[in-house]
This record gives structure tokens, sequence and C-alpha cells, in this order.
């Protein structure tokens, strides 16, 4: 059976959009094209589940139907590409306009991220799929996954979310609009078949051009390993000016750049490191508040959930670990992860009383009173919640005798 016949699809499968569907002409009511909307070609179903607050069998039922409309697969699930485009790669498409252009003056993007556009813009225009999604010839399913995350992650127009990006949202658009199509179809073996042949035949008669290294006049261009190190140090310099303006998402966009170019560098890691973290802490944040709203909401399990990616995503926040401990032992979960939480909260904090009596409680708990009264003693020679912690040694003190 496949598995789009189950009630429940598995959490790890990733949605994606045909590329050919006509959406004005399918009638979907208003929770299906929200769904569709957040579909990014990157996030699971899992993630979906996050984003919109929806159970697994919902999302589930509504992909299902989708799919059956010929709007929406996932591996594993069938795909009509019959109606979709094995596209010759076109000679007509007009080249990117300057990149200082008139028009462009208030774009808020600095020149390395609009010569990445408009390179990766231009590059597309008369490559075949595997150029597009920078692979080799015999890339595995997981390769072309990979490649087309990364890719689509990096030229996605919500990457550049908040920012004034003017005419370079289409050409993203027209990037991320390639980027799925090479990956829809090298992802299905039959489909790739098919374009293989197509591709040899296209080469025969010169349909699809090579990528030829342009040449200085009267001389050999520059090596492209010495052009990468360039433009890589150029993007760390951009990454260090936004940080310093207190642009941080530039700064980490910026950086991620220079790694591609340039991957060995130390100090590149080093500040990637950094950002990537302040970057986490803001996500950490947002997924907090969302783990606030849905407890006050009364759903318990998607609050917890939403903890515990807080937690992962700012593992240094004690508050984050204690107030994941805290939904644990209200889902009657594990008590010994509770503890593990609990006692990292305690150290994060330096000692936060209210961590520490819960530390406490959770010991007590779990059978191990003489640790309990170790932590409760702490408590009262610190002078923190020191009547609480006296009736809980004489609860322990009883319980001896």
């Amino acid at each position: 059976m496949n598995k789009s016949d189950t009630k429940t699809l598995p959490d790890g499968i990733i949605p994606l959009m045909v590329k050919s569907a006509d959406l004005m002409k399918r009638r979907l009511e208003p929770r299906e094209a929200f769904l569709l909307s957040r579909l990014d070609g990157v996030s699971s179903l899992k993630d979906i589940c996050l984003m919109t607050g929806m159970s697994a069998s919902s999302v589930s039922k509504i992909l299902l139907k989708l799919n059956r409309l010929a709007l929406v697969y996932w591996e594993g699930s069938p795909l009509p590409y019959s109606s979709m485009d094995l596209e010759e790669e076109r000679e007509d498409v007009e080249p990117p306009p300057d990149v200082h252009s008139t028009d462009d003056r208030d774009i808020e993007l600095d020149a390395d991220t609009r010569n990445m556009i408009n390179s990766k813009y231009w590059d597309i225009i008369g490559q075949d799929l595997y150029r597009v999604l920078e692979i080799r010839k015999n890339a595995t399913k997981e390769e072309i996954r990979r490649a087309y995350r990364k890719l689509a992650a990096l030229y996605h127009p919500d990457h550049f979310f908040r920012m004034n990006i003017g005419s370079y949202r289409p050409k993203l658009e027209e990037i991320c609009r390639k980027l799925r199509v090479a990956s829809e179809l090298l992802g299905d073996d039959r489909a790739r078949r098919i374009y293989n042949e197509k591709l040899k035949e296209a080469r025969k008669t010169s349909i699809i051009r090579p990528n030829r290294t342009r040449r200085k006049k009267g001389g050999i261009s520059a090596h492209p390993v010495a052009k990468k190190v360039k433009k890589a140090k150029r993007l760390y310099e951009s990454a260090i000016e936004a940080n310093r303006s207190g642009n941080i998402k530039e700064a980490y966009n910026a950086i991620k750049l220079a790694l591609m170019n340039d991957p060995k560098k130390p100090e590149y890691k080093e500040f990637a490191a950094i950002l990537e973290k302040e970057v986490n802490k803001g996500k950490a944040q947002s997924y907090y508040a969302r783990a606030k709203n849905a407890s006050i909401q009364g759903d318990m399990e998607q609050s917890l959930e939403l903890l515990r990616h807080a937690a992962k995503l700012d593992p240094d926040s004690w508050q984050y670990s204690y107030e994941l401990a805290g939904a644990i032992v209200d889902m009657g979960g594990d008590l010994e992860e509770a503890v593990r939480r609990a006692k990292r909260a305690v150290f994060l904090s330096g000692g936060n009383p209210d961590c520490r009596y819960f530390l406490a409680m959770l010991l007590e708990k779990t059978g191990r009173s003489g640790d309990a009264e170790m932590e409760y003693k702490k408590l009262v020679s610190k002078k923190q919640k020191v009547q609480e912690a006296k009736e809980r040694l004489a609860i322990i003190g009883k319980g001896r005798k």
C-alpha cells in the first residue's frame, strides 16, 4: 500500500507543490489554501504542524486531498509528470539589469548579495537541471534533496523577510521555480530517465549551451578558486559591517555565503558560529512565545513540543530548560528527563531558588530523598525559600523514622 493511503502521513515527509499546477482552476477551502501557502519545499509534515498549529491528522487529510487534485506531492506519492514541463532551456530570456540600476537605489541588499542573485539568475539560463542544482550527473536522491534545500534556503524570497528587495524578487522567484523544477524532476526516476534522454539529444543539437568559462581579453581569466576566496573575503567584511549595524540576520546570511565560497577559513567558521547562536536565540524566543500561547489555549502537547524546540535552539537558556522540565511533568512524561532538564536549569541559572526547589521536588518524587535533602539544605543555607524547604526536610525526616 502507498504511504498516501494511510490516514496519518509520516512526520518526516516533505510536501512539494507541483510546478505546473494551476491554482485558479481549483476550488480550495481556506484551510487548504492556508496550508498550501506554507509549503516551502524544506519543511516536513511535523514542521508544518508546528507552523500552522494543526494536528498531524488534519494536515495529512488536507495533503492527501491536495495530492488527489495534483497540487502537491512528496516522496512515495503519485505525481502526474505528464503535466510537468520537461522544458528546453530558454535562449530568449533577457539578462538581469545592472546591479547598480537607478531602480535599485532603495533596495536593502548589499552589493555582494545582489551580485550573487544576479549571477545565479543568469547561470540558470541555458543550463541543464544538474547544473541548476550544482550536482553531478550521477547524484543520488539524497544529494539532490540536500542540494535543493541548501539552494532554496539561500535564494527563497522569504530569506530576505521584511527587506525591500524590489526588482530582485522576481529573479529570486524564478531561481526558486527552476530549483523546484530540477528537484521534482531529477528526484523521480522515470522523469529523470526521460530528461536524461532529452538532455542527450539536446546536446547533440546544441539546444543547451555548455557553461564555458569567460576569458578576459588578451589572456586567461582568473582561477575560479582565487575568485571564490576574494568573494568570500568581501562577504566576510559585509557580515562584520552588518553585525556592527545590529542587523544579525543580514550578517548571518553574508557569512554563510562567505563559507560557501571559502569553507576552510577558521575565522569565517568562528564568526558564523557566533551569529548562528544569535539567530537561534531569536528563533527560540519565537518558539517560546508560541508555546506559552498554546498552553493558554490548553494545547499542552503542542506547548511541550514547542518548548523542546526552544530549548534545543538556545541550550544556554535556563528558563527554557526549567519550563520544559515542568511541561514534561505536567504531561506525565519521563521524570528522568525532567530531572536532567531541572539540573541544567539550576546550573545555567547559577542556583535560581525556584529551579533548585523544583529539582529537589523531582528528586524526592523519583525516590532520591538523599539528593533532595541536599538541595533543600542548600536553599536553607542560602536563605532561599526557607519555609518551604524546611517543611520538605521535616517530611523526609519523618519518612526515615
